[in-house]
């Protein structure tokens, strides 16, 4: 059966199926490499699909608004950013400061430890520092500064590329280029792995395959039309047993080099095929209730699970690896819960006012301007 599917008639605009589910899938993978250090869980690919997911969600954005009013609004965009990512993140480093300060949390208060984390160049900063004073558990943070840095400069990239009416090739070429110039950082500068998995100009391509994807499909789904879904499947299947092997081999240059972009390349069909067909019975998990409430808690689950878990331990309050994970899957999910319901909806609900100020007010000035 041929594809002949646009995305506007698999999904409706306002939400995208299977999405929320990825990421509970993303998170379900980090936090079980945390809780269960005695399990090979490659918790790094975890927050591999993170970057992916983020890439497609901001480009297909950012595309659907350039198609709509023939700019993008780097002023919007920032304020969308801003207070989806700052309350969470403020208020939960508050929560670890107090528990370190109450003497129930490890960690140092380093000033500039906590400004690396706020303002994002903690990833930087870490892998410079090495074995950084930070509180026990946001050591993680680290990947908030790749994707903050990837917001930075993305959106007016992607204005470029929408302007000259750019091939999507044009991201995959520079996704590929990563690869590259993870082989100097590691063959030749002497970066080692931690490095070279934390820091934002060798791990950016993650992002950038799931861009590759939503251009393609928002942009040119012409050259999707005519797909087999069988042959869909089997890339996806082959994508699998790609990422599969990426577990598997432990060789250091792989593991530093080619490891993310076989990673990100084989995503490419596994995502597309649960975007296109969200019904099928090997996706319908990810678009279950269940698992989409826990990706709508993810960000700030991601956040607070290793602060909670390792309070935990160094308290003395759990021993077994089982029984800490309940417990820190189950504080964590329910402090997630009231952030979303208490803090995140209520910020939203007055980002959209604002923002739908912002755009009357760029209504009125592009009127005012049109008048003679």
């Amino acid at each position: 059966m041929g594809l002949a599917l646009t995305t506007q008639d698999i999904q409706p605009r306002d939400y995208i199926p299977s999405l929320d589910g990825w990421r509970a899938v993303s998170i379900a993978i980090v936090f079980l490499a945390h809780a269960f250090h005695s399990l090979p869980v490659p918790g790094g690919f975890g927050v591999t699909v993170f970057f992916f997911i983020s890439g497609y969600l901001i480009t297909t954005l950012l595309v659907r608004e350039y198609a709509k009013s023939g700019t993008i609004s780097f002023l919007s965009f920032y304020i969308r950013r801003f207070f989806r990512l700052a309350p969470p993140l403020l208020l939960t480093m508050t929560l670890a400061i107090g528990l370190v300060l109450a003497g129930r949390a490890e960690g140092t208060l380093s000033p500039v430890g906590l400004a690396s984390q706020v303002f994002f160049f903690f990833n930087y900063w870490d892998a410079t520092a090495r074995q950084a004073d930070v509180i026990s558990g946001t050591k993680i943070f680290w990947s908030l500064s790749v994707e903050e840095h990837f917001y930075f400069i993305f959106p007016a990239t992607m204005l470029l590329i929408l302007k000259r009416k750019a091939s999507p090739a044009v991201l995959a070429a520079v996704a590929l280029v990563a690869v590259f110039w993870r082989i100097v950082k590691f063959s030749v500068l002497g970066f080692d792995e931690w490095q070279i998995y934390a820091l934002t100009d060798t791990r950016f391509d993650s992002m950038l395959w799931g861009s590759f994807l939503a251009v393609m499909m928002e942009k040119r789904p012409d050259l999707l039309q005519g797909i087999p879904r069988r042959a869909i499947a089997v890339a996806a299947l082959g994508g699998g047993a790609l990422i599969l092997l990426t577990f598997v081999v432990r060789d250091e240059f792989f593991r530093s080099t080619f490891r993310y972009t076989v990673q990100g390349v084989s995503l490419v069909p596994i995502f597309y095929y649960s975007l296109v067909y969200p019904g099928t019975l090997a996706y319908r998990v990810l678009n279950s209730k269940i698992a989409r409430q826990i990706g709508v808690y993810s960000y700030t689950f991601y956040l607070c699970h290793y602060i909670i878990l390792n309070a935990l331990i160094f308290n003395g309050l759990v021993e077994r690896e089982l029984v800490a994970a309940v417990w820190a899957g189950s504080l964590a999910l329910a402090y997630s819960a009231l952030m979303y319901h208490f803090v995140e909806l209520p910020v939203r609900h007055w980002r959209s006012g604002l923002l739908t100020t912002l755009a009357r007010s760029r209504t009125s000035a592009r009127e005012a301007e049109a008048r003679p």
